[in-house]
Order: C-alpha cells, then sequence, then structure tokens
C-alpha cells in the first residue's frame, strides 16, 4: 500500500515531501479543491498552490464534484500524489461519496501512491468528520447528517490545535465515538505499512 500524509496546514508542503517516493522535480500531483466552497475566503487556495510549485511539482488542480470514478481515475492515472486540501469538509464528503473517490483512492494507495490532506483534507481520511461536525455546524450547507468518512486511517484528527484551545478541546471531544490525535501548524502524521508516525516542530498535544 502507498503512503498517507495528513497534515495540519499546506505550508507544510516542503516539510512532508521529504516522505515522497521521488523528488519534488519529479512528482506529479492531482490537488483536490472541492472543499473550497462556501468557505469564507479562498485566497488559500491559490497561496497553496505556489508552495508546491515553488518545489518544483507539476500540479494540477481537480474538482470531483460532478464526476464520476472513470473520470477520476483518468485524471489520477499519471500521478504520484493526490493531495485534498482544507476548507469546507461537508462539501468535500459529499463530493467524494457522489464520485465514488473513495474507491479510486483505495486503487491508487494500492499501486503505490501517495494520499496527502491538509486540515479538511485530513478529516476526511478518517473514519468519520465528526470532530468538523462539532465545530463547525454552519459549514454543513449540504445537508449531511451522515458523517462516516473514508476510513484510510482508524482514527481522527483535528488540526490547527494549540496551546490554548486544549481545554476547550478536551470539554467537546469527550465522547466521540473514535480516538483522535491532535496537530499543530507545522505538524503532520505518516501512515505506511499500518504505522504512525508523528512528525514536526513542537510535542504532539494529547486530549
Amino acid at each position: 500500500m502507498g503512503t498517507i500524509i495528513l497534515a495540519s496546514a499546506n505550508k507544510d508542503v516542503k516539510e512532508f515531501s521529504k516522505h515522497f517516493p521521488k523528488s519534488p522535480d519529479q512528482t506529479r500531483v492531482l490537488r483536490i479543491t472541492s472543499a473550497c466552497r462556501d468557505v469564507p475566503d479562498t485566497t488559500y487556495i491559490e497561496r497553496g498552490a505556489s508552495v508546491w510549485t515553488s518545489l518544483g511539482m507539476d500540479l494540477e488542480d481537480y474538482d470531483i464534484k460532478g464526476k464520476d470514478q472513470d473520470e477520476v481515475r483518468h485524471a489520477l492515472k499519471d500521478k504520484d500524489v493526490v493531495h485534498l486540501t482544507g476548507g469546507n469538509g461537508f462539501h468535500m464528503l459529499l463530493a467524494i461519496r457522489e464520485s465514488g473517490f473513495e474507491q479510486v483512492v483505495r486503487e491508487f494507495l494500492d499501486q503505490g501512491g501517495v494520499y496527502t490532506g491538509s486540515s479538511s483534507g485530513a478529516y476526511v481520511a478518517g473514519p468519520s468528520i465528526d470532530q468538523h461536525a462539532i465545530l463547525k455546524p454552519k459549514w454543513n450547507t449540504v445537508g449531511l447528517t451522515d458523517f462516516t468518512a473514508m476510513k484510510l486511517v482508524p482514527f481522527l484528527v483535528k488540526c490547527h490545535v494549540t496551546e490554548e484551545k486544549l481545554p476547550n478541546f478536551r470539554n467537546i471531544y469527550a465522547n466521540l465515538k473514535y480516538p483522535i490525535r491532535l496537530l499543530a501548524d507545522g505538524q503532520f502524521f505518516v501512515v505506511k505499512d499500518n504505522q504512525v508516525t508523528f512528525h514536526g516542530s513542537g510535542k504532539e498535544f494529547i486530549l
């Protein structure tokens, strides 16, 4: 199976790309931007693109909304990495379901591909996006009631964590169905061969 990298922020690409099988100038990335709907500011999408391309990677943006499995497979066929951006996790999860993206990305991983996700792109890799639904209920403009996600990893991820926010998270996440792991900006998890390793600056926060 391939590698799964879950990051708090897109700006961490330089560090987590060190875990890619190819050098940056040989790496082709399909960036899934379906989470950029119904968010207050989408300029992060353009800023994020420059992070990848400044490292010499070939980057193609792609929206899976309205696509089917064959179209997604075709888009991924010559890529080394698929990256899911942050943004509105409800929109991303709905697009994943309607397009059949989960099946395609599992095939991609089985063939040795790399999945990376930042923020909401990391959330949808877990068993559910309950952690997102608790904090951002008003973002659920698509009416999702089932928050089951792709289950590429067996734990939830909460991104953009700071020391000051920990007490609040301990309270609101006390009754989650699944285990949750936390990431501050500048941190990420690498999942390979069923082993999870923590990387980045500072310590891993524990609830």
